[in-house]
């Protein structure tokens, strides 16, 4: 299993196919960053960056050339040496453990959607990376189904990182009833968690019982999304969205299925094109299907290559990656694109530049990348050690985003 696709928005995808970075201050294998990773310069130093919400500030770090790792602990984020220094731990289903769910990508920051804990939000200026840690007691017990991007009625235009939350009801009984609280989001500019309303859910209400599994944006720019009601994987519906602000009217399952098919990598932006081509020559006989987060997309964008097999038969792999569009605000320097091997193996490229092979840090046995993002001058890469459909240690590790200290060449 690729920790990269899961859930029913996930599940969608198998089924297709599916520095040193410096810290303010040093941290001790398995302690959270000290309090000094918060404080402020001396003051005959030129001030830095002002970051807001600074009692949910985690740590601010400065690009580098070598990893710095995290594991997602019990509350929360904390340094460890590396991989193999992770917690020994009970591997669980997916849907109970705590791992990278998702990415959002927005001017400014990375959003990021920790399963049963709640948001972790890189914000960064001036060539530094701050992490703030958002856990929310709304979360307990639920799965991430789904983060996406959506711009409340009232709000003038105002982007929100979404997640859609659900209860498990495939490796255990659900219990409790849906959440009371499906989406909680946080606005572009802010640090604290809400309950959003969202219209298009309103043919499926939660106090009617209905619990919503996967949330995915078609080709068609709609919004397709499952439902179902009651334990013991129940029977599912599907709806379509023209937009999220407006309801949604069922639809057969075949439509919900071909909807949200993979694009071909050929209609992605031509930077991004080029990564993937690059990536589907590295893997012949294999169909790669990359889940691709940009400022641009209101959830990931899901797009295929391939590279002729000579008439043999095609295995399935799953990469993740992202697209900044040129001239992107506040996303700062580096590689235009890039695409995320489950083993570490990177494939970048600048506008106008060609695709370059790289690699990140070599992980343990038994452990995959899963996800990729960009939070300025730091590339942020999810990581899960896993067993068919169990996950044990997670979280994630950062890096200088140049890379030329990665290429293979």
């Amino acid at each position: 299993m690729n920790g990269g696709s899961r859930g029913d928005s996930q599940s969608g995808f198998r089924a297709l196919l599916f520095a040193v970075f410096c810290l303010c201050s040093a941290c001790s294998r398995r302690e959270a960053v000290p309090e000094a990773a918060r404080q402020t310069a001396p003051e005959e130093e030129a001030p830095g960056p002002v970051y807001p919400a600074a009692d949910k500030l985690f740590a601010v770090v400065k690009p580098g050339d070598s990893p710095i790792w995290f594991e997602f602990g019990p509350e929360g984020p904390v340094h460890i040496a590396s991989p193999e220094e992770a917690a020994p731990g009970l591997f669980r289903p997916w849907p109970e453990a705590r791992f990278a769910a998702g990415m959002s990508l927005g001017p400014g920051r990375l959003a990021v959607a920790i399963n049963r804990y709640g948001f972790l939000v890189w914000a960064f200026q001036n060539n530094e990376a701050a992490l703030y840690q958002l856990p929310d007691p709304a979360w307990d017990g639920l799965t991430v189904a789904a983060l996406f991007r959506y711009s409340p009625a009232g709000n003038s235009g105002e982007i929100w990182d979404a997640a859609l939350l659900c209860r498990d009801d495939v490796f255990s009984a659900a219990t409790g009833g849906p959440p009371e609280e499906r989406v909680r989001a946080l606005p572009s500019d802010g640090f604290e968690a809400e309950a959003l309303d969202i219209p298009a859910f309103a043919p499926l209400p939660g106090h009617e019982g209905w619990d919503l599994k996967s949330l995915r944006q078609g080709r068609d720019g709609a919004w397709y999304f499952r439902g179902a009601r009651g334990g013991g994987n129940p029977a599912s519906v599907y709806y379509r969205a023209a937009g999220l602000g407006s309801a949604g009217d069922s639809v057969g399952p075949g439509v919900f299925r071909n909807a949200v098919s993979p694009y071909n990598y050929k209609e992605a932006p031509s930077v991004l094109r080029a990564v993937l081509e690059e990536a589907a020559a590295m893997e012949s006989g294999k169909a790669l299907v990359a889940a691709v987060i940009s400022p641009d997309y209101d959830a990931p964008r899901y797009f295929a290559a391939s590279k002729d097999s000579g008439g043999g038969a095609v295995s399935l792999m799953e990469l993740s990656g992202f697209y900044l569009p040129p001239e992107s605000p506040g996303m700062g320097p580096g590689p235009s694109a890039a695409a995320l091997f489950p083993d570490g193996r990177l494939v970048y490229a600048a506008t106008g530049g060609s695709a370059v092979q790289a690699a990140l840090p070599a992980l343990p046995e038994g452990f995959v990348y899963t996800r990729l993002g960009i939070a300025g001058t730091a590339l942020l890469a999810a990581w899960e050690e896993q067993l068919e459909w169990n996950i044990g240690a997670a979280g994630f590790m950062v890096i200088r985003s140049g890379w030329e200290h990665l290429d293979l060449e």
